[in-house]
């Protein structure tokens, strides 16, 4: 097929025929044309480049060359004025209306997203309830994901007032009886020398984390894991674990609906002045009280006033008073 055969000379329509006339401009709409020299859409961008048919004495390749944009021709340049003015101000018109409407579909779907958010996080009323007294939030460390099989290497918690305030702080780390996973060591940093050094044994362990909660409700980021870790690990010293447990997984779901990822790494970079996850339980305790107390601001669910004269550092520990709930069976 021949240059003069190639359908590619455009009319005041902004029509594409194959006719000898042209003017002296070529223009570039993008690639076109198929394997066999057809065209197959009219635009693959709607700008129209013009270009110079010589330039520096570069020569182009075969029109409608494989991978190289379409070759396309004014019948003449008075052509080109008169069907890309109208063009041109049509494009300009519908993008006026296209931009307008994407930006009133922007403000709608914002607007229902925000709804959404306020509806989801109006349903945890129960938990910002169980974070108006004192509460814990704590996290573990394991040497893997199946609770069936793997151990924890380390348990931290924070009690923590209705203000936010971190009254005091439990962490130990547990002496397993398998030798740490290397992927895990790396992960956490936790290394069989440090837990042949200074970890406790899992009754040790169990027995002064059941003495920290006490009775006050629990929060941890992805409550499944840890409790299936703790419950069994408590049952097997002769204590029940039945602390009101509370997750800040779903927290964060309802809090900030448009994220892909709710780990608390990527949570704590949302939030302003959160405290960093490290893979280490203390740290990811400190990282789960931030996404907390940062969705609770969000829910509107400001903490319950604190009675005067009261000095909550100054109390003592419900655990520390032997109100145990888990007691041994």
């Amino acid at each position: 097929m021949t240059s003069l055969n190639l359908q590619n000379r455009v009319d005041p329509w902004g029509e594409m025929r194959a006719v000898p006339s042209r003017g002296t401009l070529m223009g570039n709409r993008s690639i076109l044309h198929d394997e066999g020299n057809k065209i197959v859409r009219p635009w693959a961008h709607k700008a129209w480049v013009t270009c110079l048919l010589k330039f520096n004495g570069i020569k182009r390749p075969k029109p409608f060359s494989p991978g190289n944009y379409s070759e396309l021709f004014s019948i003449d340049e008075a052509t080109v004025f008169a069907a890309g003015l109208p063009q041109l101000l049509r494009d300009k018109v519908e993008f006026s209306v296209t931009n307008e409407n994407e930006n009133n579909a922007m403000a709608v779907a914002a607007a229902t997203r925000s709804l959404r958010r306020a509806e989801r996080l109006t349903e945890l009323e129960g938990l910002w309830e169980a974070s108006n007294s004192d509460f814990v939030v704590a996290d573990i460390e394991t040497t893997g994901l199946d609770a069936t099989v793997c151990e924890i290497l380390e348990i931290a918690a924070l009690l923590v007032n209705p203000a936010g305030v971190v009254l005091r702080e439990f962490n130990v780390l547990v002496r397993a009886r398998e030798e740490i996973p290397p992927f895990i060591v790396e992960l956490t940093g936790i290394s069989q020398i440090l837990i042949d050094e200074h970890g406790v044994s899992e009754e040790t362990a169990v027995l002064e984390f059941a003495s920290f909660i006490g009775r006050m409700p629990i929060f941890f980021h992805n409550a499944t894991f840890d409790t299936a870790f703790l419950a069994p690990a408590l049952a097997r010293h002769g204590l029940v674990f039945n602390n009101k447990v509370f997750d800040t997984l779903a927290t964060a779901r309802a809090a900030w609906p448009d994220l892909r990822s709710y780990k608390l790494a990527t949570l704590a970079k949302i939030i302003d002045n959160a405290a960093v996850p490290t893979h280490r339980a203390l740290a990811d305790a400190s990282a789960t009280l931030s996404v907390l107390l940062a969705a609770r601001e969000l829910a509107g669910f400001g903490a319950s006033s604190i009675e005067p004269g009261v000095m909550r550092d100054d109390l003592s520990l419900i655990a520390n008073q032997g109100q145990l709930d888990n007691e041994r069976v």
